[in-house]
C-alpha cells in the first residue's frame, strides 16, 4: 500500500509492502534511488497466517524516527538507505506540480512491472492516523497486553508531556523552514563510494552466476605502483593517473595531439593503444620521446 508513482513521477511518495521474499519494507521517497529512506525487516513474514503490522513516522526525515511493529511489538529492521532531504508529496509527470494522490491498497501506481505490484493475499482493518503512534498505542490497537507494558507506558507519557509537545512543535517548525529552503535546490546525480565495499570476483567464462577468485583494488603490475598514501578509490585512481612519472597519461595525450595535428595518431586506434597491429614502424623511437613531446607541447600551449 502507498502513494509511490513510477519513473516519470520520480517514484515519489511512500509505500509499505512485502517484497518477493516476504520481507516487510517501508520507503519514503523524494526521488529514487538516492533521496529516500528505505527500511527492510530483518525477518521474513510467515505465509498462511494472520499478522498485525503497523509503522509510525515522526516526520523528521530520518530513519531513526520510524518504528515498525509486528503483532503489537517492535519489529527489528535494517536501514537500507537513510538519505531523505526533501518532500515525499507525490508529483505529476516530470515533477511539474504537486498531486493529491489517493493511497492505493493491494497494488501501486508503478505500471512498468505490468502487474502494478499486485498483492496476492488478504488484508483487514486498515487504519491511518494523523500522528506518530507510540508503542503503547500500537499495543492497545493490537489488543493484547505484555510484560513490557511499564516501559512502553513510560515512553507514552514522555511523548505526550507538554514540554515534549512544545519541543516537537519547534522541531517541526524548523524542519519545515529548512525543507522550504531546500526544495528549489537542483540536484545532480553523483557516484559515491560504498561504506562497505562489496566483494569482487573473476567470473568463470564471464558468467556472473559462477564467481571464481576474489580480487582486490589495485593497479596493473606492468604500470607504476600506486603510492601507499593514495586512497584505493576513484580519487586515488585519478591522482595515480596524473602523477608526473606516470607513462600512460602522457602517451595517450601525445597520441591525441598527433592526431589533431596530422589527421592520424602515431597509433591509429586512439581509444585502445594496445593494438600492436596499428603501431607505426617508429614505435620504439616515439615511445621514448612521448614525455618530452608532452613537455614541449605543454610549454607552448600553456
Amino acid at each position: 500500500m502507498g502513494t509511490t508513482g513510477g519513473k516519470n513521477n520520480w517514484w515519489r511518495g511512500w509505500d509499505f509492502y512485502l517484497d518477493d521474499e516476504n520481507y516487510l519494507n517501508l520507503r519514503l521517497i523524494n526521488m529514487a534511488p538516492g533521496n529516500m529512506i528505505h527500511l527492510k525487516s530483518k525477518d521474513s513474514i510467515k505465509v498462511n497466517e494472520w499478522t498485525h503490522f503497523s509503522f509510525s513516522y515522526d516526520g523528521t526525515g530520518d530513519a531513526k524516527g520510524i518504528k515498525l511493529f509486528k503483532n503489537g511489538r517492535l519489529f527489528p529492521y535494517v536501514t537500507e538507505l537513510n538519505n531523505l532531504s526533501k518532500s515525499i508529496q507525490p508529483v505529476s509527470a516530470s515533477g511539474l506540480k504537486i498531486e493529491q494522490r489517493p493511497v492505493l491498497v493491494g497494488k501501486t501506481y508503478e505500471g512498468s512491472t505490468g502487474d502494478n505490484g499486485l498483492f496476492m493475499g488478504k488484508m483487514d482493518e486498515l487504519r491511518i492516523y494523523g500522528a506518530a503512534l507510540t508503542p503503547l498505542e500500537v499495543k492497545i490497537l493490537y489488543g493484547k497486553s505484555s510484560e513490557e507494558a511499564v516501559e512502553i507506558e513510560k515512553e507514552y507519557w514522555i511523548t505526550n508531556h507538554p514540554k515534549s509537545r512544545i519541543l516537537n512543535e519547534e522541531l517541526r517548525s524548523h524542519l519545515e523552514q529548512w525543507r522550504t529552503a531546500m526544495e528549489p535546490v537542483l540536484e545532480v546525480m553523483v557516484m559515491e563510494e560504498m561504506k562497505m565495499p562489496r566483494k569482487t570476483f573473476l567470473y568463470n567464462r564471464g558468467d556472473y552466476s559462477s564467481p571464481g577468485a576474489e580480487v582486490g583494488v589495485n593497479t596493473p603490475e606492468v604500470l607504476p605502483k600506486m603510492s601507499e598514501g593514495l586512497p584505493k578509490n576513484r580519487l586515488g585512481l585519478a591522482q595515480w593517473l596524473f602523477k608526473k612519472d606516470h607513462p600512460l597519461t602522457a602517451r595517450v595525450a601525445v597520441n591525441r595531439y598527433w592526431q589533431m595535428l596530422f589527421g592520424n595518431g602515431l597509433v591509429r586506434t586512439q581509444q585502445i593503444l594496445v593494438y600492436k597491429v596499428h603501431y607505426p614502424p617508429i614505435q620504439s623511437y616515439w615511445i621514448g620521446w612521448h614525455y618530452i613531446l608532452l613537455k614541449i607541447i605543454g610549454m607552448y600551449v600553456l
